[in-house]
């Protein structure tokens, strides 16, 4: 399995990036719960109408427990916390919320299982390998 990827220059940004070349991902396709209800019901007995209802209710259940604050676990898949994002300030008495606040963003950490060899692998990248997408192909996204 291979994530393909094209190289683009780095036109703006700070000072020391600009003018770099860096990968950008050409994803292939895309799935969503529908698509992934349907794959599930053929690998299983339960119906793809029951699948996306319990996939509906796990991330409203997730988003309740994100915006508690919880760490939100899912067995053999992987971690979800909220972060800040925050700037840094010189002295404790300089932080101020509205000012130093910049957002809250999500952090995901896949389950991880451990090779022959003691490495630790990533779940969901373990086995895929980069490959530069040739000059011909047609993308099926340019942002994502």
């Amino acid at each position: 399995m291979a994530v393909f990827y094209k190289l683009y220059q780095m036109m703006e940004g700070k000072t020391g990036v600009k003018g770099m070349w860096r990968v950008h991902v050409v994803p292939q396709g895309k799935v969503d719960i529908d698509g992934l209800a349907k794959i599930m019901e053929k690998n299983s007995t339960v119906k793809a109408s029951d699948i996306k209802a319990v996939l509906y209710e796990l991330v409203d259940a997730m988003q309740r427990h994100l915006l508690n604050g919880d760490r939100v676990v899912v067995d053999g898949f992987g971690a979800f916390k909220v972060n800040i994002k925050s700037k840094g300030v010189d002295a404790l008495t300089d932080f101020k919320v509205a000012k130093d606040i910049e957002g809250l963003k999500l952090i995901f950490s896949p389950s991880t299982e451990s090779s022959a060899d003691k490495t630790r692998l990533k779940l969901f990248v373990s086995g895929a390998t980069a490959m530069e997408i040739p000059q011909n192909a047609n993308s099926t996204s340019e942002n994502s």
